[in-house]
């Protein structure tokens, strides 16, 4: 959240804003990550609640790029089909850019990955769309043909859990992200 607040887009024309304050002074886990990211140089720690961000990039990977370098490492290791992560496409006859955090293909199949980091449960109209959109997309490019998987950093709700059923959305939240890999083998078992 703090590395989304910083981001110059969060109002755009400004500048970035490095310096943060956390809500208060991590242990176990959490301290342990900042102090890696410290030794990394992707942001300075106090130690207590301010963390400075190194740079713009520093603040795309903590707003959930670590997630898509998560996906990008796992379809590395998996073999015999075409991949592409950040794939950005534009429909014929359309200006509007759609970006895909990851893209599988195999014996013409194709599965579609979405990347959350962000807390599911808030909003529940903007949880709806971001299902809703990612089936779509995935139907669009894909066709009848098209799969697609919402990976949620964090826990989700009953509700969307229900919403990406509704959709025919497979997702994978929390603890279950580490099953990415399996899930991409038997989805590609069954093209």
């Amino acid at each position: 959240r703090l590395a989304h607040q910083a981001m110059p887009e969060a109002e755009p024309g400004r500048p970035l804003r490095a310096t943060q304050n956390l809500e208060f002074a991590p242990g176990g886990r959490v301290a342990e990550v900042l102090t890696t990211a410290t030794q990394l140089k992707l942001l300075s720690w106090d130690g207590d609640t301010e963390i400075v961000f190194a740079s713009e990039d520093a603040c795309r990977y903590f707003g959930g790029g670590w997630l898509e370098e998560f996906v990008w490492l796992k379809l590395r290791g998996l073999k015999r089909f075409d991949s592409s992560v950040n794939l950005v496409v534009k429909a014929i006859g359309s200006d509007v850019e759609n970006e895909f955090d990851a893209v599988i293909a195999k014996r013409n199949r194709l599965l579609v990955v979405e990347c959350k980091t962000l807390r599911f449960g808030r909003d529940a109209a903007k949880d709806a769309d971001t299902i809703y959109k990612l089936a779509q997309v995935s139907k669009q490019i894909g066709g009848s043909m098209a799969d697609s998987l919402l990976l949620s950093a964090r826990q989700v709700d009953r509700q969307v859990v229900e919403r990406a059923q509704q959709y025919g959305v497979a997702l994978l939240a929390a603890d279950e992200v580490k099953n990415f890999a399996g899930f991409v083998r038997d989805w590609m078992e069954k093209c």
